[in-house]
């Protein structure tokens, strides 16, 4: 368990999610292993060791953050600490924003912190290639986290993070 300091915000992911999210992935992964089983052809196997793979490793990542109980989401002093990219000090953050994904069968909240072009550079080859990744995925920034994943409403936290370190924010969520 992580111990927090005075003046820091941390932030758990939200347990039930995780563990909703833990167990939908093994029952694919147990999908996929009834594919490959009763496959007569090579393209329900190929499927079955994609669901295998691909909900394995989401499994994984979901069973990580019930059973360690680590924070995603850091932030103090030195910046803006998330589990996936490290630290982000803050003379790089240039906005913390909340905003809505709007697709047509799906609508996700997100939190996301936009960083200087300098950052960018700053970051080895394989971290910029995931935020780019997450960037792609998510909307314009750094880290775009969903809400779902976080135990507190996002607005509030930017909010926050707006009051303790003055780092401009954009809500674009109703609260």
């Amino acid at each position: 368990m992580y111990s927090k300091a005075e003046n820091e915000i941390v932030i758990y992911p939200s347990r039930v999610v995780a563990i909703i999210s833990t167990i939908g992935c093994f029952l694919f992964v147990v999908g996929g292993i009834i594919l490959i089983i009763d496959s007569p052809s090579t393209e329900q196997s190929i499927a079955g060791w994609a669901c295998i793979l691909f909900f394995g490793w989401c499994g994984c990542k979901y069973f990580k953050m019930v059973v360690p109980n680590r924070p995603i989401l850091i932030v103090n002093d030195n910046g803006l600490y998330y589990k996936d990219i490290g630290l982000i000090k803050w003379e790089y953050i240039t906005l913390v924003r909340t905003y809505q994904f709007k697709g047509e069968t799906v609508n996700i909240s997100y939190f996301s912190v936009i960083a200087k072009d300098s950052y960018m550079s700053s970051l080895s080859t394989s971290r910029r290639t995931l935020s780019s990744l997450n960037s792609a995925l998510g909307g314009p920034g750094v880290i775009n986290i969903p809400s779902y994943i976080f135990n507190i409403p996002i607005n509030d936290l930017a909010r926050m993070i707006h009051q303790r370190y003055g780092v401009n924010i954009s809500l674009e969520i109703a609260d």
